[in-house]
C-alpha cells in the first residue's frame, strides 16, 4: 500500500498521513454496498396477489363450511373406524390452505424470512 504525506499550507506545520489505496478501496466498498441495497430495495419481483386472494377465499370457505356444519361433521368424526382418520385429514387440509394464504400474505407485504448464512469450515 502506498502512503503519501500531504501538508496543508506553507510552514503551517500541519501534515496528515493519507493512505490513498485504502481510501480508494473503502470508497469502492461503500459504493458496492449502496448499489446492493438499492438493487434489492427496488426489486421487481412479481407479488403473488392473485394466489393470496384465492387461498384466502378457499380458507374462508373451509372455515365457513366447518362452522355452519358442525353437527354433521361431529357426527361423522365420532363414528369410529375409517371415519377416525377424517379429523386428521381435515387438520392437514386446513393447515395447508391457511399456511399457503399466510405465506403469500407476508410476501405481498414484503416481509421475507431471513436467509441463514452457511458457515464454511
Amino acid at each position: 500500500m502506498a502512503e503519501a504525506e500531504v501538508s496543508f499550507g506553507r510552514g503551517s506545520g500541519r501534515s496528515e498521513r493519507v493512505n490513498n489505496v485504502a481510501e480508494t478501496q473503502e470508497r469502492k466498498n461503500i459504493i458496492t454496498r449502496r448499489n446492493a441495497v438499492a438493487n434489492s430495495y427496488g426489486s421487481k419481483k412479481k407479488k403473488p396477489i392473485g394466489k393470496m386472494i384465492a387461498m384466502g377465499i378457499v380458507s374462508a370457505a373451509l372455515y365457513g363450511a366447518l362452522l355452519t356444519n358442525q353437527e354433521t361433521i361431529n357426527g361423522s368424526f365420532a363414528k369410529g373406524g375409517f371415519f377416525a382418520l377424517l379429523p386428521i385429514a381435515t387438520a392437514f387440509i386446513f393447515s395447508f390452505v391457511h399456511g399457503s394464504f399466510t405465506g403469500h400474505f407476508w410476501t405481498v407485504l414484503g416481509i421475507e424470512a431471513a436467509k441463514k448464512k452457511r458457515e464454511v469450515r
